[in-house]
């Protein structure tokens, strides 16, 4: 559980961690920077302070704050809360730290810093850790692997496989845990990251120990310290010292056991350390009580739950509850705002679409009815252009039969001289009213067929429906005319 805490302090380090000594910092401080770059200098000042002493952390941390947000300078603002909910959760204050973490992540998002986003949910899950609310520390820490996947920050991804171990041998999962610890070793000893090797191996050995495995166990701690070396964090060192002692607790060697039981129980009274005292003083209680010296264990169990009051109640962990709630309650109201926006955006979008749609529609409709109507009135020109043709022929048959009856009189009056003259005066009068009629029924013919004939030329080239319509009147009329001219000549004709 401590080397979580380790994973807080490195998770709010930068890509220039590795360059981070305080005799560098402080002299990058006494140089003239920009505004921008003191705050961040101060924030990185800060983190190198969390290793040595809290409360010179926090007074960086704090400066840091103040001049963010006396020049509006978000970045640094959410690093300052990142810190000081880090260096919170070091000392207990769980339900401050909370409020820090909440403060971090929602200006994180704003500003769209996945690294940043990943980092600070790691430390809300770490937090429900503490809590031994694993399904909640489950969610946050799969939400923060995500964002890490994003980015090529193997280091980070290494401590999100550590947490994840973490949480699944606190469900009791031990498969999964050593799994995702084996993982994170591998990714440490890839890329040559010794120290977060060795805290790797101190989590492995936790596993071994619960699963009975002790020899194994005790070589994995061994194998950190060697990684570990000296000017180790003393985060680390005090987990590795519970470690030690509470597997040669359970293998009944209880000077080893009470020997660095007691050293990490010093280091954690000595830095201050809420997790490391707590731990301690349970681990110590919990092996006085294996050997049978239930005074000893009575003591530090007395010890460790008057300091869990005192740091850790159940009101706090239902204003971290609360703070956790608000937080998800207001990322939904944006989820949700934006999701209104993008809906009324997009039905702003089919309206337009389906006013044009309907436009085109109506269009359509009218140019279909043009050309249905103008097919119509073709095949209504077409009938009485064939009327007409019909009727032209009918008059040159009429003629051509005038023309053998004429041939026939000829005829009959050179074989019949004496016929001739005795009706020469009735043919000479039939001939007279045959060429009346020829000549008024040839300009009565001529003029309803000139017009049909102007009128069919004038239709050729007209579009409008309005005035094809009316010469189609006048064409009827006109054919009227011409049927009644030829039905009267037939009438004379047969008088005659």
């Amino acid at each position: 559980m401590r080397l979580l805490l380790y994973c807080f302090v490195f998770l709010t380090s930068t890509a220039m961690a590795q360059v981070d000594t305080l005799e560098f910092l402080q002299r990058q401080l006494a140089k003239p920077l920009k505004m921008e770059e003191r705050i961040d200098l101060l924030n990185r000042l800060s983190r190198a302070y969390s290793e040595i002493s809290l409360s010179s952390a926090e007074q960086f941390a704090n400066e840091a704050m103040r001049l963010s947000v006396s020049i509006h300078y978000p970045k640094g603002v959410a690093a300052a809360n990142n810190n000081l909910g880090v260096y919170s959760a070091i000392q207990g204050q769980y339900t401050v730290s909370m409020d820090y973490f909440v403060k971090a992540l929602e200006i994180r998002e704003q500003l769209k810093d996945v690294t940043g986003i990943s980092r600070t949910l790691n430390n809300i899950s770490r937090l429900y850790v503490y809590e031994k609310d694993f399904d909640k520390a489950l969610e946050y820490s799969n939400k923060a692997l995500t964002q890490l996947q994003q980015v090529n920050d193997p280091e980070a991804i290494g401590n999100a496989h550590i947490i994840l171990g973490t949480i699944y041998n606190g469900k009791g999962d031990h498969a999964s845990a050593l799994k995702k610890f084996s993982e994170a070793r591998d990714i440490f000893h890839t890329n040559k990251f010794r120290s977060r090797e060795g805290s790797a191996f101190i989590n492995m050995a936790g596993v071994h120990e619960q699963q009975g495995n002790y020899a194994g166990a005790l070589e994995a701690c061994f194998r950190a310290s060697d990684l570990l070396g000296d000017g180790a964090d003393p985060f680390v060192v005090i987990e590795l010292y519970q470690a030690i002692g509470s597997i040669y607790g359970k293998m009944k060697k209880e000077n080893e056991a009470t020997s660095n039981l007691h050293r990490a129980l010093r280091m954690a009274d000595a830095r201050g350390d809420g997790n490391g005292r707590l731990s301690s003083r349970l681990k110590l209680s919990n092996m006085y009580k294996t050997f049978g010296r239930f005074d000893s264990a009575l003591f530090y169990k007395d010890a460790y739950l008057s300091l869990y009051d005192t740091i850790f109640n159940a009101e706090k962990s239902k204003q971290i509850a609360v703070l956790e709630k608000v937080y998800q309650t207001e990322r939904k109201d944006q989820l949700l705002e934006a999701k209104n926006s993008q809906i009324r955006m997009q039905s702003t979008i089919i309206a337009v679409i389906g006013f044009m749609l309907v436009v085109l529609s109506v269009f359509g409709f009218v140019v279909y009815r043009f050309y249905l109507n103008k097919k119509r009135f073709a095949r209504e020109l077409e009938v009485l252009n064939k009327e007409i043709y019909d009727k032209h022929e009918e008059i040159l048959t009429q003629a051509e039969e005038l023309s053998e009856a004429n041939d026939e009189i000829r005829r009959i009056n050179d074989n019949l001289e004496q016929e001739v003259l005795h009706r020469a005066a009735r043919i000479k009068k039939q001939n007279e009213m045959l060429i009346d009629y020829a000549y008024f029924n040839a300009h009565n013919v001529r003029g309803p067929l000139a017009r049909i004939m102007g009128l069919t030329y004038l239709m050729k080239g007209e579009l409008s429906v309005e005035r094809i319509k009316e010469y189609n009147q006048h064409l009827s009329t006109s054919a009227h005319e011409l049927d009644h001219v030829v039905r009267e000549i037939n009438l004379k004709l047969q008088d005659g």
